[in-house]
């Protein structure tokens, strides 16, 4: 289900794409932050729009790519008896590329490349595409509006209103837009503010806790403590303020996102032990919390891409933070002091001080 991508959204995109044959090359790229759906549109498109091309592939890349084996990948889609032992081949980047080049020469084709980090990958990929000016297409998805801006044809993907995001929650849970038990309206509605409209974020809590409910006779101490259940599975967890009775970290080994905004029983020692046992945690927010202090062990967190530890008086960031090579988006309190080599976070798009 695309919720708030919606058709229009994908007829723009396929028009981007397909529209009058005879023209140079057509590029379209999705930015938005992660979780809105950008793999989700460019798949849909792809799917309807593939038969109307000669070849087509969809190339995932991630944040740090092996060139040689994408460009096997993406021959191997294009013709997959010629291409059958390719993966045994010893061809290096340049030889890849041209073998890519030839291929395309002439040829009307289709591809998506999911999930760009930096330009200097861009760079590189587009190097394999020939313009034979027959209205061939590429897609782009990628986070980084740097990159959306150098491949071109930028399509800003927002997250969900408000309106789509209860439909989207309640369809997920309860089995209709428009299907929610009334003790329960409230605490949804405070879940859905706190997913702030990222189609991710509500599809994970919303199974979650679909597993749990099986009756409109939940009861809301019930639905609070859905979220900690079946714990080693658990990838997102959301505690509400005034949520006061917090399971072990060490319990959650795969857990990505962790929101501890506004619980003041939260301080400087679960802020350790979260750094000495959820090495997997992109998103974590501390904003409003009792922590006074980072811990050196910070850089345990190697997947961590978003920290938000605003409103609370953090005076120094460690040393060690700089080590975060993954980091993208941090918000700290304004008076914060940033250790030497911040500089070395290449990735780094946004940081924001708010007292």
């Amino acid at each position: 289900m695309l919720m708030g991508t919606g058709e229009s959204s994908i007829r723009k995109r396929k028009r981007d794409v397909s529209e009058e044959s005879k023209q140079k090359l057509k590029i379209v790229s999705i930015v938005g932050v992660g979780g809105l759906g950008k793999t989700t549109l460019a798949n849909v498109v792809y799917e309807r729009l593939k038969t109307q091309f000669y070849c087509f592939a969809f190339v995932p890349v991630s944040l740090t790519p092996n060139m040689e084996k994408i460009f096997k990948n993406m021959l191997h889609q294009f013709d997959k008896k010629k291409y059958r032992n390719i993966n045994e081949v010893t061809w290096d980047e340049a030889q890849l590329i041209a073998e890519l080049r030839e291929f395309l020469r002439n040829k009307r084709y289709l591809i998506v490349i999911d999930d760009i980090w930096d330009i200097s990958a861009w760079e590189k990929i587009k190097c394999s595409f020939v313009d034979s000016e027959n209205g061939s297409g590429i897609i782009t998805t990628t986070r980084n509006v740097d990159v959306a801006k150098e491949v071109g044809g930028v399509y800003q993907l927002k997250p969900l209103c408000h309106v789509d995001s209860r439909k989207l929650f309640n369809l997920r849970i309860f089995g209709a837009e428009d299907k929610c038990p009334p003790q329960l309206a409230e605490l949804s509605e405070r879940i859905l503010k706190k997913c702030s409209g990222v189609p991710l974020a509500i599809i994970t809590i919303a199974s979650m806790l679909a597993s749990k409910i099986e009756n409109e006779n939940a009861h809301e101490d019930d639905f609070k403590q859905l979220s900690i259940s079946n714990l080693s599975h658990v990838r997102s967890l959301i505690f509400f303020k005034g949520f006061n009775s917090f399971p072990a970290y060490s319990s959650f080994p795969l857990l990505r996102v962790l929101n501890l905004s506004g619980c003041k029983k939260v301080d400087n020692n679960h802020c350790k032990d979260i750094c000495l046992y959820l090495f997997h945690l992109r998103y974590l927010n501390l904003s409003r919390t009792s922590v006074t202090e980072i811990p050196r062990e910070i850089e345990n967190l190697q997947s961590l891409q978003v920290l938000c530890i605003n409103g609370i008086e953090i005076e120094d960031l460690p040393s060690t933070f700089v080590r975060l090579g993954q980091i993208l988006y941090l918000n700290v309190y304004l008076k914060t002091r940033i250790p030497d080599g911040f500089g070395s976070l290449k990735y780094l798009q946004e940081l924001k001080g708010r007292i």
